[in-house]
């Protein structure tokens, strides 16, 4: 499953996205994977210290639950003045499932990595 949350989303939205998550991770073959637009912790960096309302804390609360592996791990998005942020993120069920994700440099005027 590909997606992407666009930033500010809605609560509402949010809490849809995180039951279809939820329900997706329950799955044996799952690859989930977009932008997220979940920047307040580094996911490499884990227990995470953010608020436990937010949809970061939630998101990591749920893909534990459902054992869901996280495969990056540096950050994503760099823009100048900004700090850098996880926000595009690979899960999958089975660890062994994705050997290596690399993050490459951004094309164009984006200003997220490419994963490959």
């Amino acid at each position: 499953m590909t997606l992407y949350l666009p930033p500010g989303t809605e609560t509402d939205a949010d809490t849809c996205l995180l039951a279809n998550i939820k329900e997706i991770g329950s799955r044996p073959d799952v690859i989930l994977m977009g932008d997220f637009n979940a920047p307040s912790f580094q996911w490499n960096d884990l227990p995470a210290q953010c608020s436990k309302n937010t949809f970061d804390h939630r998101l990591l609360k749920i893909t534990l639950e459902a054992l869901l592996k996280q495969h990056i791990f540096v950050p994503t998005r760099t823009r100048g003045g900004q700090q850098a942020s996880w926000l595009d993120l690979v899960f999958t069920k089975d660890p062994d499932s994705i050997d290596e994700v690399h993050c490459l440099p951004s094309l164009g005027r984006s200003d997220h990595a490419v994963l490959s």
